[in-house]
């Protein structure tokens, strides 16, 4: 039998579809579009609760995704958020919190590698004020947020309604410091003016520049008036004077500053309800208005209208001024009280004595304990709250709607530890309510929710019989 033999058509047809098939598959190969590349330019920055993204466009690209994390080095495996564009503003982010981020470009060829991360700089907690029922609030990059009562407009929102929760006080992200009364605010912005807002600001919703001075350095806000010193060393004061609280020597109320007699070595003023203590920069302490409870700490109950010095020492570094009480720390660490003490805010009760008849009270410093490391104090109504030198949180006083904040409703007449995490340079006292600002930046508040002056919608607990309160501190958002 012959082999079989291929005819020359037949090889030439199988050649021919060979070929066909070469170029079909190498058309294939070449003709495979790569993914996008790494978009570039991703930048990222942070406002209080919200960070904005941009970035530059990627040549193919047909959609994006961001991916987010609170830990570096995550990457794609981050969570998600698919579709976005440039600019995208990522909402809801947490204050004094770090967030990563990366961006992808997708388009025919698939998703492609990842952009460098950026990580903006966490929004943060500078300062608080404690009003009578509101709280101020200054956070990184100068912006003010304000909660609670605002019945005299004294949240600067432009409206009257009370904010259980922090709200932007959005007029100006170039505050520097603020002060809170009963029904007022006070503020210094960065350069140098003074604003007001509620009850003391002719009513003002809104930030209202207090006269055309910039050379404003430190301020604070009593129940009804305000004092503050210039940088100069000026001490300036107006408001209501009925006790001689202004220091001007009249009791006759201003609706604008006026100076306080003619010292220029001012460095420290605290306003209380309705007296003012201040310290020199020669470490003397003066106090003036009123004294039915010893608060002045001159050793009398009697009103002054203009500034008395409190003893002889020259070693005061900063004093504070509650409703009826006064305390303050000396250069060597040691902490001082003296006023109205039925709760034991005012000094130690070994030392009472009875002012205008029953009031228990020290009308003269007494020091508080043996420590000598404090660095930090602020008054309240009835209670008093201090820092130690280790960052350590202390209270002591009436308790009866948590504002001690160690978790009951029990007095303390001697300073009792808050909270053992963290540290707190900043602390500052309602009538019933206390906030503390930790080292990483939060905000922490305690005491009675009444209000919402602690920024609390839900409060913890029920105090004082029926209002609402957090007897150990929660965080302001």
């Amino acid at each position: 039998m012959k082999p079989h033999t291929m005819s020359i058509a037949t090889r030439l047809g199988l050649a021919l579809l060979a070929a066909l098939v070469l170029a079909t598959c190498s058309d294939s190969t070449t003709t495979v579009t790569p993914a996008p590349s790494a978009p570039t330019g991703l930048t990222a920055a942070g406002i209080s609760h919200q960070v904005t993204l941009t970035w530059n466009a990627v040549s193919g690209a047909t959609s994006y995704t961001l991916y987010w994390s609170n830990t570096s080095g995550t990457g794609k495996s981050g969570t998600a958020v698919a579709g976005v564009t440039s600019p995208y503003v990522h909402s809801g982010v947490k204050d004094a919190i770090a967030y990563f981020y990366v961006v992808t470009a997708t388009g025919a060829g698939g998703e492609g590698p990842a952009s460098a991360e950026v990580s903006p700089t966490p929004i943060v907690y500078l300062a608080a004020a404690a009003g009578a029922y509101h709280a101020v609030a200054l956070k990184s990059g100068g912006a003010l947020w304000a909660w609670g009562d605002n019945s005299q407009g004294q949240l600067g929102d432009g409206t009257t309604n009370p904010q259980a929760a922090p709200v932007p006080i959005a007029t100006s992200s170039a505050w520097k410091s603020v002060a809170a009364g009963a029904y007022h605010t006070v503020a210094v912005k960065s350069d140098g003016t003074l604003w007001a807002w509620g009850a003391l600001a002719s009513t003002s919703p809104s930030p209202t520049q207090i006269g055309a001075s910039a050379l404003w350095q430190s301020i604070s806000a009593g129940a009804y008036h305000t004092a503050g010193i210039l940088s100069d060393g000026t001490l300036w004061a107006w408001g209501r004077n009925t006790y001689g609280q202004l220091g001007d020597g009249t009791t006759v109320d201003k609706t604008a500053p006026v100076q306080i007699g003619v010292a220029t070595t001012w460095s420290a003023v605290a306003a209380g309800t309705g007296h003012t203590a201040a310290v020199m920069s020669d470490g003397t302490l003066w106090a003036w208005g009123y004294n039915f409870y010893g608060q002045l700490g001159d050793g009398t109950t009697v009103d002054k209208a203009a500034p008395v010095q409190i003893g002889v020492a020259t070693n005061w570094r900063s004093v504070a001024a509650g409703a009826g009480h006064t305390v303050a720390v000396k250069t060597d660490g040691t902490l001082w009280a003296w006023g109205y003490n039925v709760y034991g805010q005012g000094g130690p009760t070994s030392s009472l004595t009875y002012c205008n008849g029953s009031y228990a009270c020290n009308p003269a410093p007494v020091q508080v304990g043996s420590a000598s490391n404090w660095t930090g104090i602020a008054a309240g109504a009835g209670h008093t709250v201090a820092v130690k030198g280790d960052g350590t949180l202390w209270a002591l006083g009436g308790n009866w709607d948590g504002q001690l904040g160690d978790g009951t409703t029990a007095g303390h007449t001697s300073p009792v530890r808050i909270f053992a995490a963290g540290t707190w340079p900043i602390i500052a006292a309602g009538p019933s309510y206390s906030l503390g600002r930790k080292s990483d930046g939060t905000l922490w508040a305690w005491g009675s929710n009444r209000y919402g002056q602690l920024g609390q919608a839900t409060p913890e607990a029920v105090c004082g019989g029926a209002y609402p309160c957090a007897p150990t501190p929660v965080q302001v958002p």
